[in-house]
């Protein structure tokens, strides 16, 4: 028989990634989170111990097809478990290694679960990888001092200082690796609002260790945005897993300016960035601008499906600062893009836009949904390449939202389907658009802003714009009254995260009025999806965070997770009279602490059934 083995160590009860004391000797191994309720706080590890809701492990040794070829199973005793244990007899090859953590009581209900990156068992060798466990139905804890499990005294190369961060962008790319930069990452507050300024920093997250890590070279050069930005997007090359694109965003943006919500946006006085596409070598650590055409500030930004293509349209003019008509798409050939030769499709939209929503459909055309054409709400529009070297736009003057439905800026999007020859989108929350008086009105529970956006196609190649119509979504609760929220899809449901309600106190809101301040940022994530009939929308859970996190950054990290990083928690500008002082040092504007949202149905309970200990 080939010896080999597999070993797992477990390095005790850690918290926030961090490591155990006995560094040298427990280099490898599980590692445990916190739970966002205990406020990521870092507590003594116990080493050689097990959580208390954990009586047995059941580790599985996966191929690269996901088929089982080893199983082990540890009995916890009381908690207790060796330092050590081995898996032997593997074959060689390429795996991962999953790991289940069981209850007794409900008969083995999986409590825990972590999953190790793919290593190589080779012959004659010990092979020891590190599994992130997450906990089952609650929010497991990455970031905040952001400690690496391998080296107790390494602080994520400074990611509690320079990585905390609002309206970053991030990526997973085809390869699976997880990407952020960027986001505002200074907070002065001014008597006109609150002064946003965006850093550079681009960190990588390491899943199987949930900490966030400085990229850097084989000459330790440290990669960084060529400039700063937030309010942008991030973009992996297609089939490139060391190559990203870091498109749009602004310098600096001033939050609640004064006036506010007269005729101004919540995010205003942006600074736009010198070169609105840039390259990011990830194995060469090094960034370059690219000169394109676009000057437009706040614009909207998506990427096709197949990753070819990056859109941008509408935002504000950089001259004059009036709702932008320019629409472009953008070649992401890496290659390309670096010699100063990709290829543009330019447009004019058939409506100025500012604090439209976009993405895009299976047909390759991008939709455009909400925001202000400079005096009455821009309906949405459909804009596709043309078949030359220029792009086609088609307004959907027929189907803006249903009666009794505002119409909104800074709006989320999903896509409820879209099979090519059928489309619905969803269109939650934003900032009310029909009071000639307050153009970015504050979210109001009292003004219905979710609806359905369908359409269909009469080719199979593109969507009809003329049979475009509009339905009115019941979303049941109030969760949705929100602006500039995050919202992504984790398996048939989405989650929602940051946003904001209103720069007021609303005292009977979640997460409203606790923190020093006149805002409401809801702390709440709801995770919702449609119902049986299809004509609503239901919650499946809602997660009450310790904090609010306005312009949070939410990515989906596999079918049952998504890994949600900073936002603001609160900021400091002085009370409306203009009087006041900055707030007590506990408020943190911009947080650091990060957090895998989990799903009840992420742990397969069955596993911890079929595996139970022989000396239980």
């Amino acid at each position: 028989m080939v010896t080999t083995l597999v070993s797992l160590s477990v390095a005790g009860f850690l918290n926030c990634g961090a490591g155990a004391a006995d560094g040298a000797s427990r280099s490898f191994g599980l590692v445990f989170a916190t739970e966002v309720e205990t406020g990521c706080e870092s507590s003594p590890v116990i080493a050689g111990k097990l959580p208390e809701d954990v009586d047995w492990l059941v580790a599985r040794l996966l191929d690269p097809e996901g088929k089982e070829t080893s199983v082990l199973v540890i009995d916890g005793g009381g908690q207790d478990v060796p330092g050590e244990s081995l898996m032997t007899g593997v074959l060689p090859g390429r795996y991962r290694l999953e790991v289940t953590g069981c209850r007794q009581s409900g008969g083995g209900l999986a409590t825990w679960g972590g999953m190790s990156r793919e290593f190589d068992v080779l012959e004659s060798q010990k092979s020891a990888p590190i599994v992130f466990m997450k906990r089952a139905g609650g929010l497991s804890c990455v970031g905040g001092k952001n400690l690496n499990p391998l080296a107790p005294q390494f602080d994520g190369d400074g990611f509690f200082v320079y990585g905390v961060s609002a309206f970053a962008a991030g990526t997973v790319t085809q390869g699976g690796r997880i990407f952020v930069s960027g986001g505002f990452t200074e907070d002065k507050p001014k008597a006109a609002g609150d002064s946003l300024s965006a850093g550079t920093r681009v960190w990588e997250y390491d899943a199987s260790q949930g900490v966030l890590v400085g990229i850097f070279d084989a000459g330790l050069n440290r990669l960084e945005l060529a400039e700063p930005r937030a309010l942008h997007g991030l973009v992996g090359a297609p089939g490139n897993d060391t190559r990203l694109l870091a498109v749009g965003g602004v310098r600096s943006a001033v939050l609640v300016p004064k006036g506010f919500p007269d005729h101004l946006a919540p995010l205003d006085e942006a600074v736009g960035v010198d070169n609105v596409v840039e390259v990011l070598d990830v194995a060469g650590a090094s960034a370059t601008g690219v000169q394109t055409p676009w000057d437009g500030i706040q614009s909207t930004w998506a990427v096709s499906r197949d990753g070819n293509w990056i859109a941008l349209a509408g935002g504000r003019d950089a001259t004059a600062g009036l709702p932008s008509s320019d629409v472009a798409f953008l070649e992401t050939h890496a290659e390309r893009l670096i010699q100063g030769s990709a290829t543009y499709l330019a447009g004019t939209l058939g409506s100025p836009r500012f604090g439209s929503a976009s993405l895009f459909l299976s047909t390759g055309e991008m939709l455009l949904i909400g925001g202000w054409d400079g005096t009455q709400p821009a309906p949405p529009e459909l804009v596709r390449p043309d078949g030359t070297q220029t792009l086609a736009t088609r307004v959907l003057s027929a189907a803006g939202p249903p009666a009794g439905t505002s119409p909104t800026a800074f709006p989320s999007l999903a896509i409820l389907k879209d099979d090519g020859q059928e489309a619905d989108v969803l269109v939650v929350g934003g900032n009310p658009l029909d009071d000639p008086s307050f153009v970015f009105a504050n979210p109001d529970p009292t003004r219905p802003t979710t609806w359905v956006l369908q359409l269909e196609s009469t080719d199979g190649l593109r969507y009809d714009g003329a049979t475009a119509r509009s339905v009115a979504m019941e979303s049941g609760s109030e969760w949705a009254v929100r602006s500039l929220a995050s919202l992504v899809p984790l398996g048939s449901s989405w989650l929602m995260a940051g946003g904001y309600r209103a720069f007021k106190e609303q005292i009977d809101v979640p997460g409203c009025g606790l923190v020093w301040g006149y805002f409401c940022f809801p702390r709440t994530l709801p995770l919702f999806r449609l119902d049986s009939t299809g004509t609503a929308l239901e919650m499946v859970r809602e997660v009450e965070d310790v904090q609010s996190r306005l312009g949070a950054l939410v990515l989906p990290l596999d079918e049952g997770s998504a890994l949600v990083l900073g936002g603001m928690d609160g900021f400091g500008f002085p009370k409306q009279d203009g009087s006041g002082s900055p707030p007590p040092p506990a408020t943190t504007p911009i947080l650091s602490t990060g957090y895998v949202q989990v799903l009840d149905g992420y742990f397969d309970s069955d596993i911890c059934v079929q595996h139970v200990p022989l000396t239980r």
